[in-house]
């Protein structure tokens, strides 16, 4: 059942929504980071983001990690010697560094 549901195209295309969505949602956080960089004394502009864009990447970590973990769990092995095994290798690379940052 959680292989049929990894496998689908809905499935699929709600991961590629959050991806375009983080991504977008990563251009905010430059273009906020440089407005306030620009508008700030250099003591002042290390200030950091705002909460909701930490809040944002947290929602994204998680929904990115839960998609990971189902993956891996439908496929088993196999997630890492299927067709794409690149890719598999990049994003659990991907999320495993941004997991290690929340975490430390």
């Amino acid at each position: 059942r959680l292989l049929r549901i990894v496998s689908s195209n809905h499935f699929d295309y709600t991961i590629c929504t959050c991806i375009i969505t983080n991504a977008i949602l990563i251009g905010a956080q430059c273009q906020h980071s440089i407005s306030e960089a620009s508008a700030l004394p250099a003591a002042d502009a290390t200030m950091g983001q705002p909460l909701a864009f930490k809040v944002a990447e947290f929602i994204f970590l998680i929904i990115f990690a839960a998609e990971l973990i189902a993956r891996i769990l439908a496929h088993r092995l196999y997630f890492f010697l299927m067709a794409d095994w690149r890719w598999n290798v990049f994003d659990t690379i991907i999320v495993s560094m941004h997991l290690m940052d929340v975490i430390l």
